[in-house]
């Protein structure tokens, strides 16, 4: 999942979040800006479930200089 700053603003940081039935199944495995205004994660399921479960993510913005 990839989440985008504003324009004109920069990425500082970001997280993520699994909710859901399956998210005690499910963890996440990567976190990072992938570009000077992107913050990109990645969630997978450790072990497989059936139960729903929803990756949410959110990237912290500044304006740019």
């Amino acid at each position: 999942m990839v989440v985008s700053c504003p324009a004109g603003k920069k990425v500082l940081g970001g997280g993520s979040r699994v909710t859901g039935a399956g998210a005690a199944e499910v963890g996440v495995v990567e976190e990072y800006p992938n570009a000077v205004n992107q913050w990109t994660t990645l969630a997978r399921e450790q072990d497989p479930t059936g139960s729903a479960w929803t990756l949410t993510a959110h990237a912290i913005c500044a304006n740019a200089s």
